[in-house]
């Protein structure tokens, strides 16, 4: 039976129900009948606009409520949607009494109306059968799918759900994971049995650390539970369990160590001593430690064991450096949503663009995007990424212009603690080291500082970052994508780049083309702006008369695409009616023709001239102001003002 079939006959019997006929009992499970009567009991109507939601204050409360809950599933959520990479999904977490806490997934998909937000309230009262309130009543793994929820709103979705427990068994919350009705893995229901279930095994993990006596067999049952390595010692420092994760990372054979002392298998980098004397549990301190053949670069957390008042010993945990980075990666937002599916445009030098990008996706050379600024690099950085098999992987972007001149290597590559003033004591990874196995885009490449330009030549060469402070090399594996809107070429010849830098980075170079050299995108992209700025503000999406448009066709666009994103931005804003006319347009796009079709060729830099000078008269000769009305940064128009010969003197002296 096809999913269309079903989903038809699933209907017929959501309708037999609401006319109070008998339900098919091999069609539909008795267990979602049960929950319809439920549902029908609790007063809850067929249909309803949007999803009742929890004030914010009270969202405040229980997100503070269960923070140790989301403490430990937040990284496994944020696992899950990376590795399905799946933009139809939504991965959320509720808390027992079906408030959503906590939720990933794609902009567009969380931006539907049926979806789920933040504070969204989703027991069986308040909105019917679904994935979450189903499974807090039934406390079981279940799946709902399509005509099976009670609101006819969320017929759209597929819900797989799961409890969460703590060690007593109370419900603490609820993992749900949603997709379009037609779009069901076949694996979804036992991943969010899986990953509820790892998440309960770490929240009891965590009580039991805290525990005054821990049972030798239930740490055994504990430290083989979890992926990282685990050593549990006594008060003398003695090894009393060692889990095959730990045997792994410190390079142990088969034979038994329980008994011996910690330091045979650890001889250097963690003071056990001194951490039961202090008496505090530590977390995820990055510790080089001394093994009898090699160092091993971790994180170490330790979590004290007392009995009446005195420590007996404690649980030491190690995370290996590269999944630790991959992960604070991922928590701290590296990832790229973008695809080449969001490029507009059909110009034949696009689509030359798209192509070369789609080209070196596939390959592991370093990549130059050059393009004035407002064109859209890093969206093709970010279409590079996704298109290539470090896509799973972790994106990170660093605009090399912002970052202070002093702190450009401790950004890039890390720091030792205590590698300076101000420093965390703990050292901190760099961007490389939470791009390994994935991608770094550095963009305005050109405005590093020369002496950091060096450095990043030697991980270019070597593929090892060493961080500020520190003495050991670190191996990574990182694909660079470098942008530009600089003529890198002539900053060589005057001495402002490095040639070997710049040789090693323009492999593969791909120029993306300004947006008066493609006037044939213009309409698409207006209507794209005017579309997405009007769904953002519950607008609808408004049409732009042949008169607006003939004057965005005639404009240069100095700030590129950029500036056209804010000009119709501006527009939707002031707009009356769904109509955008050349009254929403600002004067200077007003004034930049008579509506006349916008030449190629030498009039074509002459018309940017013009729009500068425009710009620079009603700002009186301010580049901040000036850039900020054109949409560019204002080192981009400083370059234009340079290269045009413009007296900014004049400008200020007549203002």
């Amino acid at each position: 039976m096809i999913d269309l079939e079903r989903r038809h006959i699933i209907r017929q019997q959501w309708d037999r129900f609401w006319n109070g006929e008998a339900v098919d009992t091999t069609v539909v499970h008795p267990y979602l009948i049960a929950s319809w009567e439920r549902s029908r009991a609790f007063g809850v109507p067929r249909r309803i606009e949007k999803l009742p939601t929890a004030s914010s204050g009270e969202l405040i409360n229980r997100i503070h409520e269960s923070r140790r809950m989301l403490g430990v599933a937040v990284p496994y959520m944020k696992k899950i949607i990376s590795f399905m990479n799946d933009p139809e999904s939504i991965i959320m977490i509720t808390n027992g009494q079906g408030i959503v806490l906590e939720l990933f997934g794609s902009p567009e998909m969380l931006a539907l109306d049926t979806a789920p937000k933040l504070g969204s309230r989703l027991r069986e009262e308040d909105i019917g059968t679904n994935g979450v309130g189903t499974a807090l009543i039934e406390d079981r793994t279940l799946d709902i799918w399509a005509g099976e929820h009670y609101l006819e709103a969320l017929h759209y979705w597929y819900a797989s759900g799961d409890t969460i427990h703590d060690k007593e068994g109370k419900i603490l919350g609820c993992l749900c994971l949603l997709c379009r009705w037609d779009l069901v893995n076949a694996h979804s229901l036992g991943l969010v049995g899986a990953v509820a279930g790892a998440i309960e095994r770490q929240l009891h993990i965590e009580d039991a650390l805290a525990e005054k006596t821990v049972a030798m067999q239930k740490q055994q049952a504990i430290v083989g539970s979890i992926t990282e390595g685990i050593v549990v010692i006594d008060g003398d420092e003695k090894i009393r369990e060692i889990n095959p994760s730990a045997r792994r990372m410190l390079g142990l054979g088969p034979e038994d160590h329980v008994g011996r002392s910690v330091y045979t298998v650890i001889p250097d980098g963690i003071n056990f001593f001194k951490i039961m004397a202090d008496g505090a549990n530590i977390h995820d301190r990055e510790a080089v430690l001394s093994l009898r053949d090699r160092k091993l670069h971790c994180s170490v957390s330790a979590a004290l064991i007392e009995s009446e008042g005195a420590v007996g010993g404690m649980v030491v945990t190690l995370k290996e450096a590269k999944s630790l980075h991959q992960l604070a990666g991922k928590i701290a937002g590296s990832r790229a949503y973008l695809s080449f599916s969001d490029i507009i445009g059909a110009s034949q030098s696009l689509q030359e663009a798209v192509k070369l990008a789609r080209t070196a996706a596939k390959s592991r050379s370093n990549v130059l995007l050059l393009g004035e600024s407002g064109t859209g690099k890093e969206l093709f950085a970010q279409s590079i990424h996704n298109f290539s098999d470090r896509a799973q992987h972790s994106f990170v972007a660093v605009n090399c212009g912002a970052l202070p001149r002093d702190l450009v290597e401790s950004e890039l590559f890390g720091y030792e603690g205590g590698a300076f003033t101000g420093s965390k004591k703990e050292g901190r990874p760099g961007k490389f080291e939470l791009a390994d196995e994935g991608t770094i885009f550095l963009d305005e490449i050109g405005d590093m500082p020369l002496e950091a330009q060096v450095n990043l030549l030697r991980v270019l060469q070597s593929s090892e970052v060493v961080r500020v402070g520190g003495t050991y090399p670190k191996k990574i594996d990182v694909r660079v994508i470098a942008a530009t809107n600089h003529d890198l070429k002539k900053a060589v010849e005057q001495k402002a780049f490095r040639d070997d830098l710049y040789y090693r980075l323009n492999v593969l170079a791909i120029t993306i083309p300004p947006l008066r050299e493609r006037v044939e995108d213009i309409e698409a992209l207006a209507l794209h702006f005017a579309k997405r700025s009007a769904n953002a503000m519950n607008k609808p999406a408004p049409v732009i008369t042949p008169e607006a448009m003939r004057l965005l066709k005639s404009y240069p666009w100095p700030g590129n695409i950029r500036e056209l994103e804010n000009v119709l931005e501006r527009a939707v804003n002031i707009m009356e009616r769904p109509e955008i006319t050349p009254a929403e347009l600002p004067d200077h796009l007003r004034g930049a023709s008579g509506g006349e079709p916008l030449p190629e060729g030498p009039s074509l830099k002459a018309r940017e001239y013009e729009t500068i000078l425009r710009m620079l008269e009603e700002t009186g000769g301010n580049l901040r102001a000036a850039a900020g009305r054109l949409g560019v940064a204002r080192g981009t128009l400083y370059n234009k003002v340079v290269k045009y010969r413009i007296d900014l003197e004049k400008f200020r002296r007549n203002g």
